[in-house]
């Protein structure tokens, strides 16, 4: 009785500092664009709490109906939120890249911060990119990755712990698809040569998809001729190891995960179903499982 009198007692009082300091709630939403024609917001988060929003700024009156007029002028914008403060910073021009750049953003703990775009240059596209050292840096110029090709699809960036970079995408520069990579040092501060992933004369119809693992390595995974590939990159280096193939008969786009212990998995759809590869740190891919249908 007086151990059950105890827990009442207890379980009461944690009800009183509940509710002393209250549910955790939403703030109210505040604009941090510069218009009201903000297109594809991205949003990236670093391990310290800083926050990064890229998205497509259209300015113009006619954009509504034709946003690749002239007249309509896309810019890539971002605002930036240092740890643990909800006040987001006044929006930034970063480029001018015209329609269809899709920015994509990433953070690291140390407040270095990437971003990826396509930039419209009539028939053809190019892959860009500026980093920025610090949370209080500046956005330089952004530097060409890709070559002009006539589309780019897909692009990803991230940061590792270190503050290397890289960026991986699609890109068609005849009838088929490419899959492309290019790595950052932060030791040299300057992009590598961009290395081609996927097979020579064949077509990548799905990914890429990108994630880091804590032992200076990025996983890629895409799918070539209705075959999963994945590549293992060293940042630090900028070494891409040959790729590995683990399904065929899939399609779409897959997607690649790594936890912090550096266990990775990729799943993607084959048909009717749901399959999945998984690979411990350190170890080999095992023979991919069905997890799922698709409906």
């Amino acid at each position: 009785m007086i151990l059950r009198l105890l827990l009442a007692s207890i379980s009461a009082a944690l009800v009183l500092v509940a509710a002393a300091d209250g549910a955790p709630s939403w703030l109210a939403p505040v604009q941090i664009s510069s218009g009201d024609r903000a297109l594809g917001p991205e949003l990236a988060l670093s391990g310290a709490g800083d926050g990064l929003v890229v998205w497509d700024q259209e300015v113009g009156a006619d954009c509504a109906t034709s946003p690749a007029s002239l007249s309509c002028i896309h810019i890539v914008e971002a605002s930036s939120r240092a740890p643990r403060s909800d006040v987001w910073g006044s929006p930034l021009e970063i480029n001018r890249p015209g329609v269809g750049s899709t920015p994509r953003g990433a953070l690291d703990a140390s407040g270095n911060a990437a971003i990826v775009w396509v930039h419209d240059i009539g028939l053809d596209r190019v892959l860009q990119a500026t980093y920025r050292r610090g949370s209080t840096g500046h956005w330089p110029e952004p530097n060409d990755l890709s070559a002009s090709v006539l589309q780019v699809r897909n692009h990803r960036i991230a940061l590792d712990a270190s503050g290397d970079a890289v960026a991986v995408w699609a890109q068609r520069a005849d009838t088929t698809f490419a899959i492309d990579a290019e790595i950052r040092s932060a030791a040299t501060g300057v992009w590598g040569a961009p290395v081609t992933l996927s097979g020579s004369g064949t077509n990548a119809t799905g990914g890429p998809s990108l994630a880091l693992a804590p032992d200076d390595r990025a996983l890629v995974a895409w799918i070539e001729d209705g075959v999963v590939r994945v590549a293992d990159g060293e940042l630090s280096t900028g070494v891409w190891m040959p790729p590995v193939t683990l399904s065929s008969g899939a399609e779409g786009d897959p997607q690649v995960a790594v936890d912090a212990a550096g266990d990775a998995v990729v799943v993607w759809a084959g048909g009717d179903v749901v399959e999945a590869a998984f690979r411990p740190t350190g170890g080999s891919w095992a023979v991919p499982v069905q997890v799922g249908s698709v409906p």
